[in-house]
Parts: structure tokens; sequence; C-alpha cells
């Protein structure tokens, strides 16, 4: 179920998508919740089994506009990826 706001009339509105596996080698997911809950040992559901998040994109706010940076585990580290910088973030830390 996905939700969200009509542009034209602001009220709620909502839809059931299907979403079926297939092989692949990587997937992508929306997970509720807050950034500082992901820690080296997060997972999340999909599919009917559990999955250890490898990487995350999150919007920073730069002066007015917004940029995103990367975050990407490498074995039990969290790296965060600005452009063309890499930064080792160890374990538990995921946001500055």
């Amino acid at each position: 179920m996905v939700s969200g706001e009509c542009s034209k009339c602001g009220g709620v509105v909502q839809q059931t998508i299907k979403v079926e596996a297939q092989q692949a080698e990587y997937y992508f997911a929306m997970i509720p919740g807050s950034i500082l809950d992901i820690n080296s040992e997060s997972e999340a559901s999909m599919f009917g089994h559990q999955w250890r998040i490898r990487g995350f994109a999150e919007r920073v706010m730069v002066e007015e506009a917004g940029h995103f940076v990367s975050w990407v585990r490498v074995l039990d580290h969290w790296h965060l990826v600005n452009d063309d910088q890499s930064e080792d973030k160890g374990r538990q830390i995921v946001a500055n």
C-alpha cells in the first residue's frame, strides 16, 4: 500500500502495488523510520525474508538546496560517499 497527497484537492490517495520477487543481486525499498535507527546490523523485511541493508541515500540540505549522499556498508563498517569523497564512519554510527 502506497499513500500520498492529491496534488489537486489535497486529499489522501492510496494505491496497492504488487511487487514480485525476481532474481537480482540487489533490491531497493523505502524503509520508514529515522536514519538514526540504522546500524551495521539493520535488516528490512521484504518478500517474506529478512534482508541486511547494504546502502542507502540520504538527502541533506546545503543552504537552501538539497544534496544527496550515499551510505554504503563494507563488511561491518558504514562509509559515507559524498560526490568523489568517501569516509569510513565505523560500525554503529550512521549520522554525523
